[in-house]
């Protein structure tokens, strides 16, 4: 997730090239999955400048509403088991797979492990966790 919090100013020029006395200024915030967060900022500080500064009315009732944050979705139980189970997922990345079950409440989720058997993602990345890291305790 890419978060983007910016201060705008603003040069305001009417229709005949006269213009305000002075720069407004405007906040924006917005975060995004990919490459738009400074845009979405731009944008949200675009409307907060027409909203409260210069007194543009709108119709939209929704309009201090939240917005959807675009948050990537959890991964299931059974994707949690194909990283952990991946050769190349580092022990590292392992240890921070525990932190997001413990943290989605996933730890319990019972998956099929790589020789047939049933485990919880919890003793499943444990124990995996252990054989990458060299760790035979």
């Amino acid at each position: 997730m890419q978060d983007c919090t910016l201060k705008v100013e603003w040069a305001v020029f009417g229709p005949k090239g006269d213009s305000l006395p002075i720069c407004l200024q405007s906040t924006g915030q917005a975060n995004d999955t990919s490459d738009k967060a400074t845009a979405k900022a731009v944008s949200v500080a675009q409307r907060v400048l027409f909203l409260t500064a210069l007194h543009i009315p709108t119709q939209d009732p929704t309009i201090d509403q939240g917005h959807d944050r675009g948050e990537v979705p959890i991964p299931t139980p059974a994707a949690y088991r194909d990283e952990i189970l991946d050769a190349n997922t580092t022990p590292a990345r392992l240890l921070a797979i525990r932190g997001e079950l413990r943290r989605h409440e996933l730890g319990g989720a019972i998956v099929m492990n790589g020789v047939g058997d049933d485990e919880t993602l919890w003793d499943m990345s444990g124990r995996i966790g252990r054989e990458r890291s060299g760790d035979t305790s």
